[in-house]
């Protein structure tokens, strides 16, 4: 297997940083291309982040509205405003 010409991808360099590039285009041709994605991990689990998400938000609401009502209901009878 043979990789992209290097010639054709670098342009005018310095002599010794086209030797420094050509030596990692080697060594990026002879590794290969990588592995294959499994496909557990190809597809993150949307589903189960908006779940969460969705929960987190009614948690938060639930507590918000809770705060609010304690707040109601423990409110001093002062019939005077100021």
């Amino acid at each position: 297997m043979s990789g992209p010409n290097f010639d054709e991808l670098i342009g005018d360099l310095p002599p010794d940083e086209r030797e420094r590039l050509r030596r990692v285009h080697e060594l990026l041709v002879a590794a290969g291309p990588p592995p294959e994605l499994p496909q557990l991990l190809s597809s993150p689990p949307v589903r189960a982040l908006r779940r969460r998400r969705a929960a987190a938000l009614l948690v938060a609401a639930a507590l918000a509205l809770a705060a609010f009502g304690a707040g109601w209901l423990l409110r001093g009878t002062n019939d005077e405003f100021q």
